[in-house]
């Protein structure tokens, strides 16, 4: 009984599209309403045995890391709690372990809903949060939503975080047009732009990345020996993380519409005023 329970539950947790068994998506609605496994014509793009910090977590109210987990905002001080990762910063937002629940389904499209009701002590603002995901005739669409319910404006930077498959990242390429990177301080903090020459046409190989680009283009593209992969972000998000974990299975290609510490830095933060609704697009397309 107790396993079945069990077997319920998660079931309860998991919302699948499409009704092919060689092309589907599925999304963790206890996990910030991330995608848990994206399969295209048998080729996994997003596989769901990957055990990766925040895989495919949603990053709101802030991308990557907040310096010491301490910010001002309109004169005054806000203190977020340090993340296990590294115990110095905040990382990753607050709601890639939130529960979304589902406002509406059919068999290629699923809208969840996150109301933030109550108060965070860093983040003491009210705010909802729409997701929409669409399984497309190639590929997928993420809509993300983001309404101030609060009675004052709510500083913000937005990413996403997924880490793509693939069976050699040896002779994988990732294709951008970026000409600066940020540097970084022992505590993964940016402190400077460096200008670099990103080739196109050279494969990852054993080359190992923990890195932020800014991008001239919304258009970023992946290609592995499986399959290949154009991510576009609508707005341009003006930036990208890059991470190959160590198991090199992976790749995590990060778009964000800020760089690591924006809430300090001020480099593409943003506010959204009450009322008021901010909204991103990302398209995946799988060739």
């Amino acid at each position: 009984m107790a396993v079945k329970q069990k077997q319920k539950e998660q079931l309860d947790t998991i919302v699948k599209l499409g009704n092919l068994d060689n092309t589907y998506a599925k999304i963790n609605l206890t996990q910030g309403g991330a995608i848990q496994s994206l399969v295209y014509g048998n080729k996994i793009i997003i596989d769901e045995n990957q055990s990766y910090p925040y895989a495919s977590s949603l990053l709101f109210p802030f991308a990557n890391r907040v310096e010491k987990a301490k910010y001002t905002f309109n004169k005054t001080s806000y203190e977020l709690e340090t993340s296990a990762v590294d115990n110095v910063n905040a990382i990753h937002g607050l709601i890639y372990n939130k529960t979304f629940q589902v406002l509406d389904k059919n068999e290629s499209s699923v809208k969840l809903v996150f109301n933030q009701t109550e108060k965070h002590k860093g983040y003491p603002f009210l705010y909802q949060i729409l997701l929409t995901y669409t399984l497309k005739s190639n590929g997928l669409e993420l809509q993300m939503d983001i309404k101030n319910l609060d009675s004052q404006s709510i500083p913000f930077s937005l990413g996403w975080h997924p880490y793509f498959n693939t069976s050699n990242l040896q002779e994988s390429f990732l294709i951008m047009d970026t000409s600066k990177r940020f540097l970084v301080n022992e505590i993964m903090i940016p402190t400077e732009q460096e200008d670099i020459q990103w080739s196109n046409t050279n494969v990852i190989g054993d080359k190992s990345y923990d890195d932020c680009f800014e991008l001239n283009t919304n258009q970023v593209i992946l290609k592995t020996p499986d399959y290949q992969l154009k991510l576009t972000s609508q707005p341009k998000a003006d930036y990208l993380q890059v991470y190959t974990p160590n198991d090199r299975n992976s790749i995590a290609i990060e778009p964000q519409t800020a760089p690591a510490n924006s809430f300090n830095s001020q480099i593409g933060l943003q506010v959204i005023e009450p009322n008021a609704t901010y909204t991103q697009k990302w398209l995946i397309e799988i060739k």
